[in-house]
């Protein structure tokens, strides 16, 4: 990346004093030339391409799409060359078959052709990659068939008037490296004291000693390289062969996204990266349209023209070659090899459009449709941020900004009776009122749990669960206790948004347990569990506290244990005075009277009237059972009629819960269901849905319904 921008801005010094050189002819060496030594001739007044109709980027496309880290390597890459070798049978022909191409009669001219047709020499690798880009750049047949091979070059040039730099002398080479000029695709042909060579010159600076050529001073062995500039023998001169020409640079640019987080505070969070989020390439906003709305629509994504991936800060460009998959990038980071190659150059006078295809660790896929913009109307903090040569024409970037939204997490917690068979339709037992503390770190929670102050650092809220033992990490502040047994306060605080908290662990330790059960001593993860809520503009994935991987937490009901001891330690002291009451038998010492026995033996009335005493005791004896007694009639204390309807499920708000509030529950659905067929709560539903959360899992749906008729049911 750096040495395409040092290239670039060499390129652009340069431009600055060959125009004010002679379009025709030879030159004299300006004052920066004879600074470093250099001097040279120029000729001609059209490029190359100019002459043969071809796109300045469709031609280095093509050339990028078959470099080391392009998409086909082995394109050209390694093809033998055959060739001028005297005393063999290739001394005078042109080759031009490379490997990626299969061989046809007619392409050489020998009869039989070698390495099972696919050969080339020099100026035959010059001759395909010309033909290649014509074609696809939809020039004239007549100006294809013009272009040249073998010693045809230097007519070619002549006839029509191609503009050339000349460099003389047998540091030819050496001055052209140091010139300047040399721009990456440039055509490159050396005279040597043994043969003329020619290849493109391919550094990403006008110094880098880079040349894509076929042969030359590796003999027969030779294959299709890129290596330092080479020449047949000694060399006496070298033309440059220019792609740009100075006055006329080629309306071309580079393609770029720079992605940004909705919200920034996730910067710095591990469990976020941008990095190999991937954006599609479209020239047709239809295109973009139709790709954005069907992602699994093959047909649509293949019509794009390249992909830019992201790196670590969110920035990229469209590269050269395949993009790589989401690990691989990954894995290797920012410093992956496909960050270092040189962006693809691409023709600005198209519009080009971005699409989203892969968003990075933890972001939501943005299917925004994004238009690229000349970012020579981004301020200048851009180009200073990316290191890019802003210019005022030739290179440009054209520039989308994205946002991509991040996943939160929602924590929530399921609480269930683990005996049911005690619990279940017992209108005595309800799980309002449970509460858990949340953590950031098992160790605060293990400090928490233990009754140490230690946990305090990673304290992060706290869950109220609602009387079916559902409970979010709300947001604000939660109620106390004597507050949350305000109706109105409680449906307030269960109507409230989840918290939104950032991806991580967090751990979950119960603080308070609902009447009846016992408070649990387990420290409970949360985990995700593939469902999603949105809030307020980004998504929050839920992640529920599980234990042994159940995402329930298990309470233990307490009541059971106290019913079953309490009789036992107060039926032996209301039996002892059933047991006392015939020890005393004052009758059986008055018994001697012989006459009152017999009227008085209704001292078995005695009894009668006291049996009911000792009955009295067995009535009494729940008095054991009247604690339990006490709580069903202080149950209705809580007046479930009074202030639960509204709580759950008094839909019309008529201070009653009745049958017409689940037909009012399911016409709401039906007039305010989304397309997924939920209703997401929130303040935009009518007010009394706000009361219609059954199920406490912040949505609207038919399961809502539901537990209202089954709350009705109970009633």
């Amino acid at each position: 990346m750096k040495k395409a921008r040092k290239a670039l801005s060499l390129f652009l010094t340069a431009a600055v004093f060959l125009t004010m050189l002679g379009a025709v002819g030879t030159s004299a060496a300006t004052a920066e030339e004879e600074s470093v030594g250099v001097s040279y001739e120029t000729f001609g007044s059209r490029t190359m391409l100019e002459s043969a109709g071809i796109s300045y980027a469709v031609y280095m496309k093509w050339l990028e799409d078959h470099d080391p880290d392009g998409a086909y390597p082995d394109y050209y890459l390694g093809t033998p060359y055959v060739g001028y070798f005297a005393g063999t049978p290739f001394d005078g022909d042109d080759y031009r078959t490379p490997n990626g191409e299969s061989y046809r009669a007619g392409d050489v001219p020998p009869a039989a052709a070698p390495y099972n047709g696919h050969g080339m020499n020099c100026t035959g690798f010059m001759w395909n990659v010309l033909v290649n880009a014509a074609e696809r750049s939809g020039a004239s047949q007549s100006a294809i068939n013009a272009l040249p091979a073998m010693s045809g070059n230097l007519t070619y040039w002549a006839n029509h008037d191609i503009y050339r730099l000349r460099f003389s002398g047998t540091n030819c080479i050496r001055d052209a490296l140091r010139s300047g000029v040399l721009e990456k695709g440039d055509a490159i042909w050396i005279n040597g004291s043994d043969d003329w060579h020619t290849g493109f010159f391919y550094g990403d600076s006008p110094s880098d000693d880079r040349f894509w050529h076929s042969g030359a001073q590796n003999g027969i062995s030779s294959v299709n390289r890129i290596s330092a500039i080479e020449s047949c023998g000694t060399p006496s001169e070298l033309y440059v062969i220019k792609m740009i020409h100075p006055s006329r640079p080629p309306k071309i640019g580079r393609l770029a996204v720079k992605v940004s987080p909705k919200y920034s505070y996730v910067d710095g969070n591990p469990n976020y990266s941008l990095l190999g989020g991937k954006y599609c390439v479209f020239t047709s906003l239809d295109d973009a349209q139709a790709a954005a709305s069907d992602y699994s629509s093959t047909a649509a994504w293949s019509k794009r023209v390249g992909t830019i991936a992201v790196n670590a800060s969110g920035f990229g460009t469209l590269k050269t070659g395949a993009c790589p998959g989401y690990d691989e990038l990954a894995e290797q980071g920012s410093s992956h090899e496909y960050f270092k190659r040189s962006s693809q150059l691409m023709d600005i006078t198209r519009k080009y459009f971005l699409v989203q295809q892969r968003a990075g660790m933890n972001y939501e896929l943005d299917k925004t449709v994004y238009a690229l913009n000349d970012a020579r109307t981004v301020s200048n903090g851009f180009w200073k941020e990316h290191n890019l040569v802003r210019t005022a024409s030739g290179l440009r970037y054209y520039v989308a900004n994205a946002v991509n939204a991040y996943y939160a997490s929602a924590l929530r917690i399921s609480v269930a009776s683990a005996s049911p068979e005690l619990t279940d339709g017992n209108g005595d037992f309800s799980f309002e009122g449970a509460r858990f503390a949340v953590y950031s770190d098992y160790q605060s929670a293990l400090a928490a749990a233990e009754g140490s102050a230690d946990g305090a650092s990673g304290y992060q809220g706290q869950i109220i669960v609602n009387k079916l033992g559902v409970g979010w990490l709300r947001s604000g502040a939660a109620p106390s206790d004597e507050a949350m047994r305000d109706p109105v306060t409680a449906a307030q605080y269960h109507a409230r948004q989840a918290r939104p908290m950032l991806i991580g662990e967090y751990y979950a330790v119960q603080t308070v347990a609902a009447p009846g059960y016992q408070l649990s001593g387990k420290i409970y993860p949360f985990i995700k569990t593939g469902d999603s809520v949105q809030q307020s503009g980004f998504t929050e994935l839920i992640c529920s506290a599980a234990y042994d991987g159940d995402t329930t937490v298990y309470q233990e009901p307490v009541t059971e244990e106290p019913t079953t001891e309490e009789p036992a330690t107060e039926e032996p002291t209301t039996e002892e005075p059933a047991t006392e009451e015939p020890a005393i038998e004052e009758p059986t010492t008055e018994e001697p009277i012989t006459e009152e026995p017999i009227t008085e033996e209704p001292a078995t009335e005695e009894p009668t009237t006291e049996e009911p005493a000792t009955e009295e005791p067995t009535t009494e004896e729940p008095a054991t059972g009247e604690p339990t007694e006490e709580p069903t009639t202080e149950e209705p204390a809580i007046e479930e009629p009074t202030f639960e309807p509204r709580l759950f499920g008094d839909i019309n708000g008529d201070g009653v819960m009745n049958i017409n509030d689940a037909t009012e529950f399911q016409r709401a659905l039906a007039d305010f269901r989304k397309p997924d067929g939920t209703l997401i709560l929130d303040f935009k539903a009518p007010a009394s849905l706000l009361y219609a959360d059954i199920d406490g899992d912040g949505r609207l749906s038919i399961s809502d319904v539901t537990a209202l008729q089954r709350l009705l049911a109970s009633r």
